[in-house]
């Protein structure tokens, strides 16, 4: 990142001093994507260590304590008994950060995702206004952008709800009676999931623009034909649509594929499904961006006095 910083002599009305800061945008997006990886990579570590004990214990009766579990307490989950397991079959990245304490380290880190990802967000839509005014984007890009750029900005904006929303507390009416073992009031494992599914869907969005960017200003990476590139952007779509479709039709009670009592291919499908779409969505973007990231492009963002 660079920065350049003119100063206008005491006594010229006519002239404003400013600061303009360089930088490759694309910076932002690969090292939110960094922080995400650390946050899911540092949840499943503390679920695996102080939440969910492992077979043949018990909450009752966890197993040795694990290192600092003092400040961390002790396991106290059976993982397969969760919602999320007993609905689907198998664990989802969500799993490692919807219990105490992972869930507290996780929601201290998720700003170091959430913060500069929206702010590349904004940028990237500017530099791709300007990239249009020039000619060297197609307009198509831009088009698209302004519908899915302020709809990724909310959903991440909002994805903390994941925390508020505890997944295995359901809806209900009555007060609080801890002697009687009714515990607080929860919207349920749906008011849980959909900041999750949105989410997911914002980073399927955000895969998506990105290869429509690169074909939009004719820098396709890997040199890979534009066909290839375009049938690309179209298999995300699909692949958005066609897996949050699924999970939504199971959560509704009316599964198109069923994990749970369907027959053995359908759990094994989902769950390539699921593997599937987190790859393009996570690990194929951050490839991208990093190639991105390294092409020498810079943007500058100028600041002046009112």
């Amino acid at each position: 990142m660079g920065e350049q910083a003119t100063l206008i002599p005491h006594g010229d009305s006519n002239a404003k001093s400013s600061v303009t800061i360089q930088f490759n945008i694309e910076k932002l997006r690969f090292w939110s994507f960094f922080a995400l990886a650390f946050l899911f990579g540092s949840g499943e570590l503390f679920s695996n260590k102080y939440v969910f004990y492992s077979e043949g214990f018990s909450a009752a009766n966890p197993g040795p304590a694990p290192f600092l579990s003092s400040i961390f307490g002790t396991p106290w989950v059976d993982l397969k008994k969760t919602f999320i397991f007993s609905t689907f079959g198998f664990e989802h990245a969500c799993s490692y950060i919807d219990f105490m304490p992972a869930k507290e380290i996780a929601s201290i880190l998720l700003p170091f995702f959430n913060i500069p990802m929206i702010a590349y967000l904004i940028l990237a839509y500017y530099r791709l206004k300007v990239q249009v005014m020039d000619g060297e984007c197609d307009e198509s890009v831009l088009t698209w952008s302004k519908f899915t750029t302020p709809f990724c900005i909310a959903v991440i904006a909002l994805d903390h709800l994941w925390f508020v929303n505890d997944p295995e507390l359901h809806w209900y009416q009555g007060g609080w009676d801890p002697a009687s073992g009714q515990g607080p009031k929860g919207l349920g494992f749906v008011a849980h999931y959909v900041p999750y599914l949105l989410f997911q869907t914002a980073l399927g969005v955000i895969a998506a623009m990105q290869a429509k960017y690169c074909v939009g200003i004719n820098k396709v990476p890997f040199n890979a034909p534009i066909w290839l590139v375009r049938g690309y952007v179209h298999f995300v779509w699909i692949l958005t649509l066609a897996y949050q479709g699924i999970v939504c039709a199971i959560l509704a009670g009316t599964p198109i594929l069923d994990p749970i009592n369907g027959a053995p291919w359908e759990l094994s499908f989902f769950y390539f499904l699921t593997k599937l779409y987190g790859f393009i969505v996570f690990v194929g973007t951050m490839v991208l961006s990093f190639m991105e990231m390294r092409n020498g492009d810079t943007n500058s963002i100028k600041f002046t006095s009112p």
